[in-house]
């Protein structure tokens, strides 16, 4: 991916938090590509839940977590890794 000056935040699993998505943390596409994922951004009061999540540094599984997404996550794009 792409930084880019102007772009849209896709989150990792690491970048839920406590039932939030931690924002300061997250990944962006490069503007030219926001188009295409569109379909995929995230609105206040979804639920993300996420399928992977499970590595040999953290000790709780977070595969099954759930998070609602709030207002200031808005317009984040769900990845691969969620439903």
């Amino acid at each position: 991916m792409v930084e880019a000056i102007i772009s849209e935040n896709t989150f990792k699993v690491s970048n839920l938090k406590d039932r939030s998505i931690e924002l300061d943390s997250c990944v962006c596409i490069d503007e030219a590509k926001v188009n295409d994922y569109l379909q995929y951004e995230l609105k206040e009061g979804d639920a993300i839940i996420t399928t992977v999540g499970s590595w040999p540094t953290n000790p709780n599984s977070v595969v099954g977590k759930v998070v609602k997404v709030s207002a200031g996550a808005e317009g984040t794009l769900l990845n691969q890794n969620s439903l």
